[in-house]
């Protein structure tokens, strides 16, 4: 997925989007129902009581937490907490137009929660290398 795609979406779809990415899947039993269910592994909930990732910081944490760390010599390519930040301080960078250049990760200090969502869905679908 690009950028642009991702800023094509309307807020309830990235909010989705993001929730499919952090593991939620429809419960199957009730994917066709008019309020589906989500499942991750440890509760259920309706599409309405998904963690609202894009203004909770507390909701991005949990997937921040999640996201592998690099592995040295691995053959295997998978998104990680590298790839993760690299993308997020490009889209707070695109945003300000000033900021202090002396303070190591202020990108990262500074991201909103709906930032922190766009790098996330960029890392995990490899967008926007």
């Amino acid at each position: 997925m690009t950028a642009e795609q991702y800023d094509a979406l309307r807020p309830d779809e990235q909010r989705i989007k993001v929730a499919l990415l952090h593991g939620y899947t429809l419960d199957p039993e009730y994917a066709d129902c008019v309020d589906p269910i989500w499942d991750n592994g440890m509760e259920r909930c309706h599409a309405d009581q998904l963690p609202d990732f894009l203004s909770n910081l507390n909701a991005c944490h949990e997937f921040e937490e999640n996201m592998p760390w690099p592995i040295l010599g691995g053959d295997v390519k998978v998104p990680t907490l590298f790839d993760y930040c690299r993308k997020l301080r490009r889209i707070v960078r695109k945003e300000y137009r000033v900021m202090p250049m002396t303070i190591d990760d202020w990108e990262l200090l500074h991201a909103t929660a709906a930032q922190r969502c766009k790098a996330f869905v960029l890392t995990m679908t490899e967008g926007d290398s």
